[in-house]
């Protein structure tokens, strides 16, 4: 178990350190008020808690894309089993690949003009550019020769349960678990995004006042912040999906 889980979370940590050895390279050609070292942005990374503000924002940036993140899994899973079903997956990719090349930018500016800044704005852009993601993979899943298995469940004299048991579930098992590595990655850009155009608080908001003041050691260590919570939800779903397919094996 301890191997299995190891090799799934490999890839992040590597990941993680990579950037790590980067940002410190390019520290090393950079002013400290440009590119402060990383090592010193991790000794002094205690600090940032120190201020209960932070812990504030940072519940709210994690509330935000929590909501976001559950909406889009609902309607995308949704929206894509009913495609499915109804045989009308090619007009439904058409529409929703609309949504997925208009730039995050543009769709939380449209938020702000109807609605005001505020949590609907990064909300609203989870929503707006993860359901189209999640609707697509999972339709694609479904499609993937399930009419082959079901016509073998049928010469076997299965039913409707045996075909949702034995082809959909295992089929749409896969895709949740890369609908959740994937699209909580992305969600997390995009509730920082919306943060920082349309938010008074998160800490996409906290970046854009670090960034207008120029405070550098601020601005790297929310970025750390931000890097350090993206590693942790992967690791943490991988662990997740890695027990229950041990439970249901």
């Amino acid at each position: 178990m301890l191997k299995e889980f190891w090799t799934s979370i490999k890839k992040s940590l590597l990941g993680l350190l990579t950037i790590l050895i980067i940002w410190l390279i390019a520290s090393l050609f950079y002013e400290n008020y440009i590119v402060p070292s990383p090592l010193g942005i991790i000794s002094n990374f205690s600090d940032l808690w120190q201020d209960k503000a932070v812990g504030h924002h940072y519940y709210l940036t994690m509330y935000r894309l929590l909501i976001g993140f559950l909406i889009s899994f609902f309607l995308g899973t949704v929206i894509g089993i009913l495609s499915f079903i109804l045989k009308i997956n090619n007009y439904i990719e058409n529409i929703l690949s609309l949504l997925q090349v208009v730039p995050g930018v543009i769709i939380g500016s449209f938020f702000i003009l109807f609605y005001g800044v505020g949590s609907i704005v990064p909300i609203g852009m989870i929503v707006v550019m993860i359901t189209p993601i999640v609707a697509t993979n999972t339709v694609n899943a479904l499609l993937d020769h399930t009419k082959e298995l079901v016509e073998v469940v049928n010469v076997f004299g299965g039913g409707i349960k045996d075909i949702i048991s034995n082809v959909y579930i295992p089929k749409l098992y896969p895709v949740f678990k890369i609908n959740f590595l994937v699209c909580t990655a992305l969600s997390l850009k995009l509730i920082i995004l919306g943060e920082y155009v349309g938010c008074q608080d998160g800490i996409g908001f906290l970046f854009n006042n670090a960034r207008i003041f120029y405070n550098m050691n601020e601005v790297y260590s929310y970025l750390l912040l931000i890097i350090l919570t993206a590693v942790a939800f992967q690791i943490f779903i991988q662990a997740i999906f890695l027990f229950y397919w041990k439970k249901i094996n």
